[in-house]
């Protein structure tokens, strides 16, 4: 399997620890901004403009990780789907009409692939073909962008890639929650930590602190007024 794949020269392998690494940081930093956030809103007298730049970091560092995570999954993907394409002597089409292809091949019917596909097309294709319509139609979803998207997207492309993978690699003997457990240990191997719950993303975050400086600076003024 990919994850115990540990040649430095294995361009799959690279592509995936790239990707994974950005899974990893972006977590890591949705964490910080939540924690960040709820230690600003539960005190006062904080300089928020000092701490709405420590967020305003977080999110640049956030979209930089997420690109990386999603660019490397992709070319990771394509790496070895071009290789069963050549293999198994498929048409050579476009990534969504192969990876079809390979699915059939393997008489493979899961949805798993389409958890992936839909941020394939509107964030890898916009950041690496981009033209202005593209971009234009894009980047507000891609600012929206939660990490809970960006993480089941991973997982569910991950769960589509290891299906056939294993298909492949004629280990047609899996159990049904083997998916789940490789992905476990997938997370455990990148110390990839668990998503916690509720955790807002960064525009969310955004909004809310402007709301509090907002109230802040008409409070301030007011208080000067009646002086």
């Amino acid at each position: 399997m990919l994850t115990a794949i540990d040649k430095l020269d294995d361009l799959s392998y690279i592509l995936y620890w790239k990707s994974m690494n950005g899974l990893k940081n972006c977590i890591d930093l949705s964490h910080k901004a939540n924690e960040l956030y709820s230690n600003i809103m539960s005190r006062e007298n904080i300089n928020l403009f000092h701490e709405r730049q420590k967020l305003e970091n977080y999110n640049r560092e956030f979209q930089s990780y997420a690109i990386d995570t999603i660019v490397y999954f992709q070319a990771m993907i394509e790496v070895d789907l071009n290789k069963w394409v050549k293999k198994y002597n498929l048409p050579n089409e476009s990534f969504s009409k192969k990876w079809k292809n390979i699915q059939e091949y393997f008489n493979v019917e899961s949805n798993y692939f389409n958890g992936w596909d839909k941020v394939y097309k509107q964030y890898r294709i916009t950041f690496l073909h981009a033209d202005e319509e593209k971009v234009e139609k894009n980047i507000k979803k891609f600012n929206d962008l939660s990490i809970y998207e960006l993480y089941d997207s991973i997982k569910n492309g991950w769960f589509a890639y290891t299906e056939i993978l294993y298909l492949s690699l004629e280990e047609n003997n899996i159990r049904k929650d083997s998916l789940e457990e490789n992905w476990k240990q997938n997370k455990i191997n990148q110390q990839i930590d668990d998503l916690k719950d509720s955790l807002y993303n960064f525009n969310q975050i955004s909004q809310e602190l402007v709301s509090k400086i907002t109230k802040e600076v008409k409070n301030s003024n007011k208080e000067d007024c009646n002086e």
